[in-house]
């Protein structure tokens, strides 16, 4: 098998397995993709782009009515949230953004605040519960920082707040899909893919 299919084989099964069991590491849906292939552990991997791509291809054959709907809701929380949250200037960012989120899929935002402090007292003035933790992410300059990271359950979902200050955050992170800086979405962007498409 040529190094192209064979990278093309992973990819389609790395694709299957972060859309039917939740998965959501792109490297951990790599190597499960090339245990599961019984491939030699030297085998050529595919780029994360290229399992993302196989993954919107995965979704639109097979779980396009079910995806959808699923990510429609997570977009709908995912709103409700950065309008809770207006004053720390939400973003959204990763899978819910980009399309490829599904049932049990993270709601990723980016807030800024000047203190972790100014979240939690916000937080505190709803009725859930929540747990703090780091994210660590790559800067422009390949370097990688740590980050104040709030963990949020609410009903079926889970929010991860990843809290920026003026400093970092002028500059979006690197995304773990393509190295480019994430894409980010304000509350208004959000609304307009909420919006019904062409019948």
């Amino acid at each position: 098998m040529s190094t192209h299919k064979l990278r093309l084989s992973i990819a389609a099964e790395a694709a299957r397995i972060m859309a039917t069991e939740q998965v959501a590491d792109y490297q951990v849906a790599k190597d499960k993709a090339r245990e599961r292939l019984r491939l030699p552990t030297h085998s050529p991997l595919p780029s994360n782009t290229e399992i993302q791509q196989a993954l919107r291809s995965y979704q639109q054959l097979f779980l396009s009515d079910r995806q959808a709907g699923a990510l429609r809701e997570l977009r709908q929380t995912a709103l409700r949230w950065m309008q809770r949250l207006e004053r720390f200037s939400p973003r959204l960012v990763g899978a819910v953004l980009d399309g490829t989120a599904d049932t049990g899929s993270v709601i990723s935002l980016h807030v800024f605040a000047d203190s972790t402090k100014e979240i939690a007292l916000a937080l505190f003035d709803w009725p859930i519960s929540y747990t703090t933790g780091e994210r660590r992410v790559r800067t422009g300059r390949g370097q990688e920082t740590d980050l104040p990271l709030f963990r949020i359950t609410e009903a079926d979902h889970i929010i991860e707040l990843t809290v920026f200050n003026e400093r970092n955050g002028r500059q979006r992170p690197l995304s773990h899909v393509d190295g480019l800086p994430v894409q980010r979405a304000d509350a208004g962007a959000l609304r307009t893919l909420l919006e019904p498409g062409p019948a």
